[in-house]
Formats: structure tokens, C-alpha cells, sequence
């Protein structure tokens, strides 16, 4: 029963599993994974199998008094387990008679207290206690004492899509009830979403995508900060995304932002981006029929890298065509 709810849970919170890298994320955005794996002490195997069953049968119930008290008991679980957090997939790739914590025989009494965790198991348990922490912040309806920062390292260190939508769930509902304490982390957020983007295309990993820009960029707005920063974010990764994903991505900003600031400041930046692609190469190069001064040698002419101008006339090839996709939108 154990394994069907957890199967469940997994198709849930992002479809079909399969590993991923982790994100690149400013190191600075959670205090979990500062010191390392090898500084971070040994995640037992039988202790997180407990916490497990804990936080499964916690989804269950609904008449558990004081639930506001796991707020800091959860975060202070993922701070533990992040540095040796793996993908999910891998426990439901398992056969026989194991655990998913340690891999070991069921009885827990056939267990060596100090065997350490899976990494599978470890990043089951982050996503149960990012999504118990998402439901207890919707369910009391404060943010207070839920670390932005750490729920970004979360989002950046996921390896597969379970994890990584958990973790932008609880990121939504934080920038919905306390946009001014995520203020300091729309850009990060940003840049997992554009990752997230590029390595799922799911419809749920869509969905979440979605929301959390619709939670994010009024928090932006409200504060004065201009909605070019946005923008020029998520067209600047566009390069690195799928063809097929560019636009989707494009129209869930474009869903968020007020008229004035939505496709007209998007079309801009990317007529910009256009021209700056398609200028001559000389444009930017001194003039070499000016002689040089007596006594100073001539100014050497820089090449632009074959793959780099590669990487800009194809840029200018696809642009034009997205920017009239979008104006259909």
C-alpha cells in the first residue's frame, strides 16, 4: 500500500520520472548544501523510512491538531537530506522485497541502524515535506517561518521533475502570501523555471511553470521593478530551450503581465535582440582604412568565433517567426 501511494504521489507532482542534472542555481540561495555531502552528517536509512511513513499517512488525515508545529521539524529535514538528495525514479525501479529508503529487507529489525538512506529514498522524502509545507501554508494561510532560499536550493537541486515541481508549488503560494519576502528571489526563480522548461515537457511541469510566473511577477510589479528584467531573462535562455517550448514559455510571462507591460516591451527586446544578431560584424570593428598614429601599432581586428555566429544567424532565423507566433496569442 506504502508503494501505490507513493507511485501515485509520484505521477502527481510530475508525470513520468527520469534523471536529470541538477539546475544551476546561485549557491547563496540556501544554506542546505554550503558545507557539502562530505560535511552534512549520514541520512540513516531506517530514521528517514520512519519520517516516510509519517508524512504519508500525514497526507491522509485531515484531523492532526497543531500541524503548524512541523513547519521548522520539515524544513530543518530538508536542510539535512538535501546534500544527498537522487532522483525518485530510481526507487520505482526496484525490485523485490525492499524498502525505499535503504534498499534493504522490509524488516526493519534486519536494518543496521547506521546504514545510510538511498539517494532515491532521500528525494522522496524532500518531496513529501516540500508538499506537506505547501499544504500547511495554504491551509493557515501565512508564509511565516518558510525559508524562500531554501525551497529555491530545492528547485535548482532537483534531479527529476517530482521534486523540482514540489518545490515551485511551495515558491507560488509563498510569493502569493508574502511577495515582499520573495522579492530578492524572482530572478532566481526565473532561471529554475527556464531549466524546468528545457528539461520537462510534461503537462503538469507546464501547469506549475505557469503558476508560479502568475505568482511571481505581481510580486515584481508591485515593488516597482520593471517588467524588461523579465522579459530579457527568459529571452536570453531562449536560445538553449527546444523550438517546440519557446513560445509556451513566452505566453505563460505573457499571461501574467498587465497589457502595458506584456507584449509590447516582449516584442521590443526581441526586435532589439534581432538587430543585434544581424549587424555587420564590421560595424563593431575599427575603421582599417584609417591609418594608424605615428609611434602606435594598428588595433588588431577580433573574429567573432565560428560557433558563436553560428549561434546568432540562427538566432535571427527563428526570432522574427516566434515574435509573430506571439502576437497571435
Amino acid at each position: 500500500a506504502k508503494r501505490t501511494r507513493r507511485a501515485s504521489s509520484n505521477q502527481a507532482a510530475g508525470g513520468t520520472q527520469q534523471q536529470e542534472g541538477p539546475m544551476q542555481v546561485d549557491p547563496a540561495a540556501g544554506s542546505a548544501a554550503d558545507d557539502g555531502p562530505s560535511a552534512a552528517h549520514v541520512v540513516s536509512a531506517v530514521d528517514l523510512d520512519a519520517a516516510i511513513a509519517a508524512l504519508e499517512l500525514l497526507q491522509w488525515k485531515d484531523d492532526v491538531q497543531d500541524k503548524q508545529q512541523l513547519l521548522q521539524p520539515l524544513q530543518d529535514l530538508i536542510r539535512a537530506a538535501l546534500p544527498h538528495m537522487g532522483t525518485i525514479a530510481e526507487s520505482y525501479a526496484e525490485t523485490g522485497n525492499t524498502s525505499a529508503a535503504g534498499g534493504a529487507a522490509t524488516d526493519a529489525d534486519t536494518t543496521p541502524a547506521a546504514a545510510a538512506a538511498s539517494p532515491s529514498a532521500v528525494g522522496y522524502a524532500i518531496q513529501l515535506s516540500l508538499s506537506m509545507l505547501e499544504s500547511l501554508v495554504r491551509e493557515y494561510g501565512s508564509a511565516a517561518g518558510v525559508d524562500p532560499a531554501l525551497v529555491l536550493s530545492c528547485a535548482g537541486a532537483a534531479p527529476d521533475g517530482a521534486v523540482r515541481n514540489a518545490a515551485l508549488l511551495l515558491l507560488a503560494v509563498l510569493a502569493e502570501l508574502a511577495p515582499e519576502d520573495m522579492l530578492g528571489h524572482v530572478l532566481q526563480a526565473m532561471s529554475v523555471i527556464q531549466q524546468s522548461t528545457a528539461l520537462a515537457d510534461d503537462s503538469h511541469s507546464q501547469a506549475v511553470a505557469s503558476a508560479v510566473l502568475a505568482s511571481l511577477v505581481p510580486a515584481w510589479l508591485s515593488a516597482g521593478r520593471d517588467s524588461s528584467e523579465l522579459w530579457g531573462c527568459l529571452i536570453s535562455a531562449l536560445p538553449g530551450l527546444p523550438a517546440t517550448r519557446r513560445l509556451r514559455l513566452l505566453e505563460a510571462l505573457l499571461r501574467a503581465l498587465p497589457q502595458e507591460s506584456g507584449l509590447p516591451v516582449g516584442l521590443l527586446l526581441m526586435m532589439q535582440r534581432v538587430v543585434a544578431t544581424t549587424a555587420p560584424a564590421a560595424a563593431n570593428t575599427p575603421d582599417s582604412s584609417k591609418k594608424a598614429k605615428k609611434g602606435k601599432k594598428t588595433q588588431a581586428t577580433v573574429e567573432e568565433p565560428p560557433a558563436a555566429a553560428a549561434a546568432a544567424s540562427d538566432e535571427s532565423a527563428w526570432l522574427p517567426d516566434l515574435m509573430a507566433a506571439l502576437c497571435e496569442q
